[in-house]
């Protein structure tokens, strides 16, 4: 079976368009007369596939099209499709073909960065309720044109579970370039880049391609350098907290091109204040390190990424995170909100503003929620950082 992309108005997919809407006669008694723009399943404002038996005879077909959010008479998430026109021809059931096409979907859907896929259905067709709630469809608000008929049923899918992301970020990480991957997964201060960082690993392990986690956090001045403009300076976290020289020493450089591919992960303590003096640590060629931290694109370090990944984390969500988890370090709740309003939430914007990384990041990890995280490309309109 060959599933291809057809323009919604091409003879094969027009052929069995008509044999759904007579399809639907015989069920209801009439056509789906819910509006249709073949314009819509353009990409990338949507996608109409046909799928062709091993004889080059189309024998099913299917498409999406976005919609804004909340719109259409209430669709969930922040970029929702709608999935219109799914039937499979009589001689082709019982094969698989529905669900290979709604697999087919789902994909170049989730890809284009659609969050949700709602479709409408009716209580009538057994089959195709089976088909989507066995995929994961589970019952929505109604919308659209049926949303007050009584034997509507309009279903819909979450496509972007925390799951999908990482694997999806995990591909997007492309060829081995004779080297180890370096990695920098940046963003504002409790954006969530180390828990991240740390399921990317793991992903990578479980492909089987070795990875190792190495945190900026291990690359911190002494405290007298770190505060020497004063306890909650902005300008004193952007550019006095980190051993950025050393990091790129005993990091960057050796895994790069020409490298020894040896490392040390930390140079100093944080809890202590001291000096570390780590072992060096060998690393397959293979191998990908992913670096959690702030500041990973400023000048001094930027050349040295072979991909970045940005933690696009709003700040009133970050700042609830760093209260809740930095409480006990800071001596309450109140001494943390001061600490990352006056300090660090400053700098990380001064940082934005003047870096601007969601323009040059390989891909915008949106974490506002994240059990449904959204992934975002810097061309895309919507990924600059949000305020």
């Amino acid at each position: 079976m060959l599933i291809r992309p057809v323009p919604y108005h091409h003879p094969d997919a027009q052929r069995l368009v008509e044999q759904v809407q007579h399809e639907y006669v015989r069920i209801y008694g009439g056509r789906d007369e819910a509006p249709v723009d073949p314009a819509q399943f353009e990409p990338p404002a949507g996608l109409f596939v046909v799928a062709y038996d091993d004889g080059g005879e189309p024998a099913a077909v299917g498409g999406w099209r976005r919609h804004e959010p909340g719109g259409y008479g209430g669709l969930p998430g922040a970029a929702p499709a709608e999935i219109k026109r799914m039937y499979v021809a009589p001689s082709s059931r019982g094969r698989g073909v529905a669900r290979a096409v709604l697999a087919h979907l789902e994909s170049a859907a989730r890809s284009a960065g659609v969050d949700w896929l709602v479709l409408e259905t009716g209580q009538r067709q057994p089959a195709a309720l089976g088909l989507y709630r066995s995929s994961g469809y589970v019952d929505v608000s109604h919308f659209g044109t049926y949303a007050k008929a009584p034997e509507a049923v309009h279903l819909g899918k979450r496509l972007w579970t925390r799951e999908a992301a990482i694997a999806t970020v995990v591909d997007r990480f492309g060829a081995r370039p004779g080297h180890p991957l370096r990695v920098a997964v940046d963003g504002i201060t409790a954006a969530g880049k180390s828990t991240l960082a740390r399921e990317l690993v793991d992903a990578i392990r479980g492909s089987g391609r070795p990875a190792v986690h190495v945190t900026l956090d291990g690359f911190h001045h002494r405290r007298d350098r770190r505060y020497r403009r004063g306890r909650w300076s902005p300008q004193g976290y952007y550019e006095d907290a980190y051993d950025v020289d050393a990091f790129v020493r005993e990091v960057l450089v050796p895994l790069g091109p020409g490298g020894d591919r040896c490392y040390r992960d930390r140079v100093h303590d944080l809890g202590t204040d001291e000096p570390v003096d780590a072992p060096r640590t060998p690393l397959a060629s293979d191998a990908v390190v992913i670096v959690d931290g702030t500041f990973l694109l400023r000048p001094e370090v930027a050349a040295h990424w072979d991909r970045v990944v940005l933690v696009d984390t709003s700040f009133p969500v970050a700042r609830s995170r760093a209260i809740a988890r930095d409480a006990v370090l800071f001596g309450g709740t109140a001494a943390t909100a001061e600490a990352y309003d006056r300090r660090y939430h400053p700098a990380c914007r001064v940082y934005l503003e003047s870096i601007r990384p969601s323009e040059r990041a390989d891909v915008v990890f949106g974490n506002d929620e994240p059990a449904a995280p959204r992934l975002f490309t810097p061309s895309a309109p919507s990924s600059p950082l949000r305020e």
